[in-house]
């Protein structure tokens, strides 16, 4: 994929976002919210945010859709969105993501046993 390709699929994902989240302040930070995210939560999505990241994919965390919903892990060029799941039931995942973009496809990871990379291909 070309750069113009990869920058048409960044503004793609951004064009699904709150403003907040389009302006740069925080857009490839890694956002965590201690007290209201476990630490095996928070753990895992930095698992999942360091390896795009090292993998020179685009990511951004706690992003805000237009429509409210907040996902763990975006990356922005594959349009994927990674959903870390630590008490949650498969039942809840469904519903929290239902309302999610279509342009994303939504994949679950869990925070049990340790972190590979391959969790994400």
């Amino acid at each position: 994929m070309n750069q113009l390709d990869k920058l048409r699929r960044i503004r793609e994902a951004q064009n699904t976002m709150r403003m907040s989240n389009r302006s740069g302040s925080h857009a490839e930070c890694f956002r965590a919210s201690p007290g209201g995210e476990t630490e095996a939560h928070i753990r895992r999505k930095f698992d999942v945010w360091l390896t795009l990241r090292n993998r020179g994919v685009p990511a951004m965390t706690e992003a805000i859709f237009e429509n409210g919903k907040r996902a763990d892990v975006v990356d922005m060029i594959n349009h994927i969105v990674y959903e870390v799941l630590h008490t949650e039931t498969d039942q809840e995942f469904q519903e929290k993501v239902k309302d999610y973009p279509s342009l994303f496809e939504v994949r679950k990871i869990r925070t049990g046993g340790e972190f590979e990379e391959r969790m994400i291909d």
